[in-house]
């Protein structure tokens, strides 16, 4: 009986206990929120923006200049560069 109710509930168990799998890497930085510390111009080839404490290079999604002090999200990576967006709501911090 045991082993009847163990091996009809595993199934329904383990949808239940499914977790996400967990990103690694440079990838884990999508959808972070980051500061910007060196405005962003894809024109000029310029923008940094900051992370606990690392420094990382960053370009705007829209081609948009995001000046230095604002605080953006990471959209995607595309090479060494992190794919940024202003965010709508920003908050000092």
């Amino acid at each position: 009986v045991s082993s009847a109710g163990i091996l009809l509930t595993r199934p329904f168990a383990k949808t239940l206990l499914k977790e996400e799998p967990k990103k690694s890497g440079v990838y884990a930085l999508i959808g972070e929120r980051m500061k910007v510390v060196k405005t962003i111009d894809n024109v000029e080839g310029t923008g940094q923006v900051e992370w606990k404490g690392e420094r990382w290079q960053a370009t705007s999604e829209d081609d948009a200049v995001i000046e230095e002090g604002t605080w953006v999200k990471v959209i995607r990576i595309e090479g060494v560069s992190l794919v940024v967006k202003e965010e709508v709501n920003q908050k000092n911090g």
